[in-house]
Order: structure tokens, then sequence, then C-alpha cells
């Protein structure tokens, strides 16, 4: 298999291959000098520090493959052999082979900002294996080229390498077929002009609206002003909601404006219930009302000094409170979800509130009293649960989708570095874990770092097996782990949407995009550097303001960017396993596109952690071959599918 793979690593590099531009801004000792400037593209999984240099330079090309409402990028690069003052591009129409036509207004063209990485991480704790990352500038902050320009950021130091990010979008309504463009860069005062032929392979398939890889990336709205400054207004916490949602990913948390209470995040559920970007909103612990949280353990820390009476009295206090809160939300939920159907059945009619509802009691619960307390709420929700279904049996004999989704889908999520066992629902006498008393978390966030052993794995597989979730996060990890670092591996985080969909995980969270506070003047556009506490740079800034650029809207970076394309890969994956699902089912056989995928991308990683060799060409094949098993299982041919399927097993 790993021949095979490195064939087609070997023909797909000419994808990405070379140009060089002699003689841009030329002055009369260039010849003498040697100095000529180079122009080469890359793909969007990796990136180029700013004076580190090549040893050879790739074609400037586009050979680009996607799906009908898919967006796919990759980069222009530019060495330059001297100073250069003033980047332009313009690009064509992509027309296709009859004469279709996708407009150049699909091409989006992005400078890409440096940022200085002085001290690349090295992993804190007990892992402390890195792929070693260099110091130097890195790319990451993705300007629209006209803003870029106007500050003037459009210059390249000579021996400097600068990157132009490419997105293509694919229409939703786009012709399958070839379609041919050219992307003309004019480099210096003299315009200077590269032509990069663009060859775009349009499948005859379409990216689903729907994301069905849940994610809870969050936005700490009360930093949103201190980085976007006298931009911010009313807006602006929207804005950067919908932001993440453009790009597959979803903020747990709403607009504060439009959750001051849970009134009013009920009927803005409303909204995002039916909003198939939309996989997942929290219910914050305040909306619930807990009286006395900590006493939902028996002797938290508060109780010193307290008589046993007293603390008697307040547990039951926090226990009732516990209990009459979450009624109340789901007595609110549901009151507004019959309303809505009743008042218009044809709008209304598949709404269903409950869906991607969740709770989140208590952040990395530390081993004592912390996960007493979460053991105790998940006690409560299920007690709660069932009672309220109890209480309104006829009105879910109507709405049998709502029972079903209060049931199995309204969950407390608990983010841990493992799957604890004083954190697992209790057993009945016969071993099997008790869901009636429902006493332990069944929506576990594992930390990524700990799922690199067959143990850990194996563990998942088990509790997966139960009917409990398990989603993953990152963080205080650098590669070969995933994490979102500006000095990572950028590859491992497109590789997340393969490992997540190989190891059949529900989602993925993430602390915060908007981390700007602890930042000097909060603006990570100057440094990104180690200064959140003492971790890699850019940890838990994914987004940058559009404050500085004049941008009403949150600035993006090439991790986000890696990130969204994940998501869309997740996908392809997602696909895949419902075309292996019906083939399973008309003809007797047990493929499974979970281990597919595994076999497929088993030479980039040892479990979830990327291994150095690992290379964004070999993706980029795995993406390519997906791509041509779907196209073929979607225009009816299963057996040419099948073929290509068995290729890769064996």
């Amino acid at each position: 298999m790993k021949n095979k793979i490195a064939s087609i690593v070997i023909a797909l590099v000419c994808c990405f291959n070379a140009i060089i531009l002699a003689g841009c801004g030329k002055n009369e000792n260039d010849s003498e000098n040697g100095s000529i400037t180079k122009v080469w593209t890359a793909l969007p999984s990796e990136v180029f520090v700013q004076d580190i240099l090549p040893e050879t330079y790739p074609e400037a090309k586009f050979d680009i493959a996607a799906m009908k409402g898919e967006t796919e990028s990759g980069q222009i690069m530019i060495t330059a052999g001297e100073f250069i003052r003033g980047i332009d591009v313009e690009v064509t129409d992509l027309v296709g082979e009859g004469g279709e036509v996708i407009s150049k207004d699909n091409v989006k063209i992005y400078g890409e900002h440096y940022v200085e990485i002085v001290s690349p991480y090295i992993n804190s704790g007990s892992t402390n294996v890195t792929i070693a990352s260099p110091s130097g500038f890195y790319p990451d902050a993705l300007i629209p080229l006209k803003n870029f320009k106007a500050k003037r950021e459009d210059r390249v130091e000579k021996g400097h390498n600068q990157g132009i990010w490419v997105d293509f979008e694919v229409p939703a309504d786009a012709q399958a077929g070839l379609y041919s463009a050219t992307v003309k860069l004019m480099l210096g005062e003299q315009k200077e002009v590269t032509e990069i032929p663009v060859s775009l392979k349009v499948y005859d398939l379409s990216m689903p609206v729907e994301v069905h890889s849940r994610s809870a990336f969050n936005i700490w709205y009360s930093q949103i002003a201190s980085g976007e400054k006298s931009n911010y207004d009313s807006n602006t916490n929207q804005a950067y909601y919908d932001y993440l949602l453009s790009k597959r990913l979803c903020s747990p948390t709403v607009d504060p404006n439009k959750s001051a209470n849970i009134d009013q995040l009920v009927e803005y559920m409303v909204e995002i219930a039916l909003d198939p970007r939309v996989t997942i909103y929290n219910v914050k612990n305040f909306y619930i009302g807990i009286e006395y949280p900590t006493f939902l353990a028996a002797r938290p820390p508060q109780a010193v000094g307290l008589s046993d009476s007293e603390i008697a009295n307040r547990r039951q206090k926090a226990e009732n409170s516990t209990y009459a809160g979450l009624k109340k939300v789901f007595t609110k939920v549901l009151a507004k979800n019959v309303e809505k159907i009743e008042e218009d059945p044809d709008v209304y009619g598949e709404l269903n509130m409950f869906k991607k509802l969740t709770f989140y009691f208590y952040d990395e619960p530390p081993a004592g009293y912390p996960r007493e307390m979460i053991r105790k709420f998940n006690e409560i929700l299920t007690t709660v649960k069932r009672d309220f279904i109890s209480e309104n049996q006829e009105t879910f004999e109507r709405y049998p989708a709502l029972l079903e989704s209060l049931k199995y889908d309204v969950r407390d999520m608990t983010t841990v570095d493992n799957l604890h066992e004083n954190l697992r629902i209790s057993l009945k006498e016969d071993g099997t874990p008790d869901y009636e008393k429902g006493d332990g978390v069944t929506l576990w966030v594992q930390h990524c770092h700990i799922m690199n052993s067959e143990a850990t794995m194996n563990l998942i597989k088990e509790r997966q097996s139960l009917g409990e979730q398990v989603w993953w996060y990152t963080c205080v990890r650098n590669s070969p782990a995933l994490s979102y670092y500006v000095e990572s591996k950028t590859m491992n985080m497109r590789l997340q949407g393969w490992q997540q969909f190989e190891y059949n995980l529900d989602g993925i969270l993430y602390w915060d995009c908007v981390q700007w506070g602890s930042l000097t003047d909060c603006n990570p556009y100057n440094s990104l550097d180690n200064v959140l506490y003492d971790y890699g740079a850019g940890e838990g800034c994914l987004l940058y303001p559009g404050y500085q650029y004049g941008l009403k809207t949150p600035v993006g970076s090439i991790r986000m960017e890696n990130l969204f394309q994940a998501q869309e890969d997740y996908e392809y994956l997602y696909m895949l396993d419902a075309f292996i699902t019906v083939y399973n089912a008309e003809n007797g056989t047990d493929l499974d596109a979970h281990a597919l995928v595994g076999a497929m991308i088993d030479d980039m990683q040892t479990y979830t952690f990327i291994k150095e060799s690992a290379t964004p060409e070999q993706l980029e094949s795995c993406r390519i071959r997906v791509l041509n098993i779907l196209e073929k299982f979607a225009s009816g041919d299963s057996a040419s599918a099948i073929d290509l399927i068995q290729n890769e097993l064996q």
C-alpha cells in the first residue's frame, strides 16, 4: 500500500509545480548577482516561514478538484530576488469545455500577513513528543487583497517569501466538467506579469448544506470589543457567529444580545434550530438558576465549618433548584416548539428545538468534588427528562421526533483528559450501566493527545457501543497531536476531518476563537508568540479583528481555512459512508467506510498523532481518490466504485 501511495503522490506533485519569473523589477546588476524572483504555487495545508527558502520551486499552476458548492484553495508563493514594491492579481472567468462559465467573482484573493514566532512551543505536561518547528515569521491572517494593499503590506524584502491565498468557490449550481482560467500576477511598480494557468475539475457531486460534523468552537464575546475597538457595534457579535457558520463551524454560545435570559434564548432557538449549518447550542448554568451549585457534591470545600444539617439543607436546595431550573428550560422549549409548529406547519413542521440542545455544566473537572457534582447534575437531568416526558405524554405522542431528541440528543457535555471511571454511569447488579439512574457522563469530550494508544481507542469504542457520544478537543499540545498553534504542522488541522471520521467521533470542541485580551494592545496582528498562558502562538486566537483593515467582519486565518476544508472533507466521508451503507444493504456485504478511511490515511498517522513524514500531497491524493469513488457511486456505477475501494484495502 505504501508503494502505491508513494507513486500517486509523485504524480500528484504536478498539481502544484514551477515557473521562474526573471527580471521582475530588474536592475542592471541582477544578472551578475543571480538575483531572480521566483513564483510558484503550494497546497493550502502547508506554510512557509518568511525567510526560509525552499530548496526547489514547483511550477506555478493550479489543478483544483472540487464538488459543486465547495471551496478549495491554493497559494501563490513569491520568493523575492530583490525588493518588490506592489502586488496585483487579476483572474479571468473560468470557462468550461462546452462554453460554461464560472464567474471570476467566485475566486477570492487574500494577502498572507506574517507574525513572528520567537520560541516555537514544546508540549506541556507529561507529553513532550513534538514535531520541531523553526522560529521566524509565519503567515496566518488572510487579508482581502484590496485591504492588504491599502495598508501597503504588498511589499516583499529581498530573500523573503510572500504568500497570496486563493479561494476557488464553486457555485452550487455550477455544471460539472473541466474549466480553465488564468491568474495574472503582477509584481513591482513595473507590474511584471506571470500568468498562472488554472484547471478546475467540478465533479457531478454537491457539498451538503447541512453540516454533519458537529462542532463547539466557542466565541468569548466579551473579548471581541477589545480587538474591534471603535469598529464594534450592535451587529459585531452576530457577524462573528455567522462567520464561523460560513466555515462549517458552530459556536455553542450565541450573541449575548439574543440570549440575555432563557426566554430570549428560546426565541432565538427557533431560528438556529432550523439552520442546517448550526450543530449545537449550549444552555448555560445561569439559565437554570442553580442555587448553591457546589453543594451538588456532598462535602465541597465550601462546606467547611457548616453543620451536617446545614450541609444537607444546602445540598437539598441545590438539587431542588437544579431540578426546577431544568424543567423550566424544557417547558419553555417544548411550548415554543409546539406553538411554532401549530402556527405554520409549512414553515415549522420540521422544527425540533431539542435536537441541538446541550448543557455544559463543568469544564475539565479535576478529581474530587467537581466530578461528584457532574454525576449528580447528570442524575438530576436524567430524572427531569423522565418526569417531563411523563407529564407531557400526550404532547409527545403528537410529536414523537421531539420525544426522541429529548431522550437521546439532550445531554451534558464534559471535557476530560480521558474517560475517567469515576465519571461513568453507575453499574447495575448485572454489570451493565444503569442509564435509568443516569448518574454519569454520556457526552464525553476527550482530549486528543490522550487518543494515541490501543487501550484508549478501545475504551472509546466500548463507550460508543453503549450509546454514549465521544467528541474530541485540543489544548496545550503541539504536533504530532492535533493542535491549532501557528507553528503547528498545518496539514494536521486538515487531517482532523479524516481522523474524526475514522474514529467515529461525533464532534470537536475548541475553547475560544477570539482570545485577544491578553495580547499587547489586544492586537493579534503584532504578535501571537507565547503570550497566553505560555502556550503556543495563536492559542485561543483563530480569528483576527477586522478593525485594523476597515472591515466589519472578522479576518480569517490559514488555520481557520484548513479547519473549514477539514469540515468539507468530512462531508466527503459522510457521503461515502451513506453510499457504502446502501450498497451493503442491497448486496449483503459488510464494507466499513471508517475502516476504509483508516486504511487510506494509515501512512500519515499513528492513531491520532500525525507522522512527521506526512505530506500535504498525500492527503490531497486521498481526497481526489475519494472524489473518484463518490463520482462512481453517484453515477450509478457502484461496481466501479467497489473496485476502487478494494484497491484501497489491498
